[in-house]
């Protein structure tokens, strides 16, 4: 599980933040928030937030001082600069400061979500190199997870990797390659067994023809899994119905 701190001293800005993010979806489970450098600084020094999202123009101290302190007294987290500014001085210190993004102002949700998943799947890869052998319950999120749940949840629509890469921010290869280390099964493959597996009760529980079946598990057409289903088992889905 992740963390994040939201630092803008506007009250609405730090709800939209809020609103606009899809936290579940990166196992953000606390969002603390601040509406000042120093509070930020506080809250950052206490809890460290896994990622920060930091507006720059903030009365008393900014956000250019919100990077420097935060630099000399923590091992700087992802922090994502999202500010209506773009004076040097921002751009500069944001720079300096290796911040992962500097987004401007009004907020557009996809690019907000881009950064998030970029901004874990990196963590992601900086633990992985720290701990190679992770336990294969480990509590921290993990995309590769999000993903077999996704799966599990819309097996029975049509489902690519292009989707897959395009909702979870991450690429084709990426996928194909961490579904296949972690669970040890191909992500299709995995994908077939659970629309087979939602047959198999189907042709038990129900009467709905093969045709009213695939429709329902995210075959094309009842003739493609028929042959499919034979292929797999060994007998048609009219053979396995009426086996004891």
């Amino acid at each position: 599980m992740y963390s994040a701190l939201i630092v803008d001293d506007e009250a609405p800005a730090r709800q939209l933040l809020k609103a606009l993010g899809r936290w579940n979806d990166i196992h953000v489970t606390n969002i603390y928030e601040a509406d000042s450098a120093q509070e930020g600084l506080t809250i950052a020094q206490i809890m460290k937030p896994d990622i920060i999202l930091c507006d720059m123009q903030m009365p008393v101290q900014d956000g250019v001082y919100f990077l420097k302190e935060l630099e000399k007294n923590l091992k700087l987290p992802k922090v994502l600069v999202i500010s209506g500014y773009t004076s040097f001085e921002y751009t500069h210190q944001a720079i300096v400061s290796k911040v992962f993004n500097y987004l401007v102002k009004p907020i557009n949700r996809v690019e907000l979500n881009k950064n998030l998943f970029e901004m874990i799947n990196a963590l992601e890869e900086e633990r992985a190199n720290k701990t190679p052998e992770l336990p294969p319950d480990a509590g921290d999120f993990d995309v590769i997870t999000s993903i077999k749940q996704y799966v599990e949840k819309n097996y029975s629509q049509p489902l690519s990797l292009e989707q897959l890469s395009s909702h979870f921010y991450i690429s084709k290869e990426h996928i194909s390659r961490c579904f296949k280390k972690k669970y040890g099964i191909g992500l299709f493959d995995f994908v077939n067994e659970c629309r087979m597996s939602e047959v198999k009760k189907l042709l038990k529980a129900t009467s709905c023809s093969v045709d009213e079946i695939a429709e329902k598990t995210g075959y094309s057409c009842g003739n493609y899994l028929s042959k499919a289903f034979k292929k797999q088992f060994g007998i048609t889905p009219g053979e396995y119905r009426f086996h004891d």
